[in-house]
């Protein structure tokens, strides 16, 4: 189903000669991007006993864009939190709603809320934080919510690595 529809048809329709009907023709994409389709018109006319009419639109919607993941890197144990920060980006021809997100990761930590529209072409910077509570690899996800049909949730996955401050002393 690509998205046309005719409204009101009236099904077979006798014509007089001279006289024409008009046709209200909706375009609900289901998907997004160029989309084709055809309108057939069957006829008693000896010349042309059908015609196809070309029907073309474009689904337009919302796209995300995140990285794959976010690498805090070696933090040493006992400093400040190590701060980065996801670019979120709205690829797609309509504005994207962010309406939502989740860090999962007990050393991971969101810098405020989420709670945006982004315009088609914009992008922002939502901050993260990373405290490692002992030596170690780190993992974690930001999830993100939005209107992005395809991609209702976003996970970009959390990395970082806690090391021995310098020195070599650890905290208690």
């Amino acid at each position: 189903q690509v998205g046309f529809e005719i409204l009101d048809s009236p099904g077979a329709a006798l014509l007089p000669p001279g006289q024409s009907l008009q046709l209200e023709v909706t375009f609900t994409p289901s998907s997004r991007g160029s989309l084709l389709d055809q309108l057939r018109v069957v006829s008693d006319d000896p010349d042309e006993p059908q015609v196809n009419i070309p029907l073309s639109g474009t689904g337009i919607g919302p796209v995300i864009q995140t990285p794959p993941s976010l690498n805090f890197g070696d933090v040493p144990l006992g400093s400040l939190p190590a701060l980065r920060s996801v670019n979120i980006a709205n690829a797609g021809t309509a504005p994207l709603a962010l309406f939502g997100v989740q860090v999962v990761g007990i050393n991971f930590h969101q810098n405020g809320i989420l709670d945006e529209v982004l315009l088609p072409g914009a992008s922002m910077d939502f901050g993260l934080a990373y405290t490692p509570d002992d030596i170690g690899a780190d993992q974690g996800s930001l999830r993100i919510q939005s209107d992005d049909p395809d991609r209702p949730e976003t996970v970009v996955a959390l990395l970082g690595n806690g090391v021995a401050p310098a020195g070599g002393a650890q905290r208690p």
